[in-house]
């Protein structure tokens, strides 16, 4: 499919939906957050192509094992994420799993760029699970039955769940925006990393994964929605 057609269903999928405002309550609700009145007006989406990074205070309490630093919302842009996975050096089919995948935008992107066969979200917020999943609904309902028959077969599912506990040792393809991610948090990941099988591709924003088993592959720049030029690592595990 081209590009510019499955941008046009992306768009589709996400008109109308908020989930900035969907992270800020969730967040808030949860003690993850302090609340921002203040800045939220400048945060509606998809109206404000740009929003800001919000950064949370440095607190050093923590939740599910992360700091609270650990939770800040940001999002792929469709166009250059879907450019990055064509340009992936993997086969077809396989898994495709995102750590901390927020509203869904990573795992639709990449049921509409490329034929795994199988996507997983992990996002450890209620709401922003709960959202993904209204939104596969409507992926499934409206867009998928006008893909080629290879990605109606996909499956996809988002799960609630901590990723520092949750096994996703079967991935093919790994993501994670790990931009707000301290050095420990990218330590632990690291060695659940290394668990994955020989030849699994890992991506990594901003932050470096540093393990034997995991060889730096490529880097280059990406445009966020909180940078127009955020880094990305490209990792093959091996043995």
């Amino acid at each position: 499919m081209l590009i510019e057609t499955s941008e046009k269903y992306f768009n589709q999928l996400y008109d109308g939906v908020d989930p900035f405002h969907v992270f800020f309550e969730d967040a808030e609700r949860l003690g993850l957050k302090k609340k921002h009145d203040a800045g939220r007006r400048h945060l509606t989406y998809p109206r404000i192509l740009e929003p800001p990074k919000i950064v949370e205070e440095a607190e050093k309490s923590c939740v599910g094992g992360l700091n609270k630093s650990s939770f800040v919302y940001g999002e792929i842009k469709y166009l250059p994420f879907a450019f990055l996975l064509k340009e992936l050096d993997v086969g077809c089919g396989g898994v495709f799993v995102d750590l901390g995948s927020g509203s869904g935008k990573p795992v639709f992107t990449a049921a509409l760029t490329r034929d795994f066969d199988r996507l997983v979200g992990v996002e450890y917020l209620p709401a922003l699970t709960s959202l993904s999943k209204r939104l596969m609904r409507k992926y499934y309902s409206k867009i998928r039955p006008k893909l080629a028959l290879k990605r109606q077969k996909q499956q996809i599912e988002f799960v609630n769940a901590d990723f520092l506990t949750y096994d996703f040792s079967d991935a093919d393809v790994l993501f994670i925006a790990s931009t707000t991610f301290d050095q420990h948090l990218m330590e632990v990941l690291a060695r659940r990393c290394e668990g994955l099988k020989n030849g699994s591709t890992v991506i990594t924003l901003s932050k470096k994964l540093d393990s034997k088993k995991l060889r730096l592959t490529s880097r280059y720049q990406m445009q966020t929605s909180w940078s127009p030029t955020s880094e990305v690592n490209i990792y093959k595990k091996i043995n």
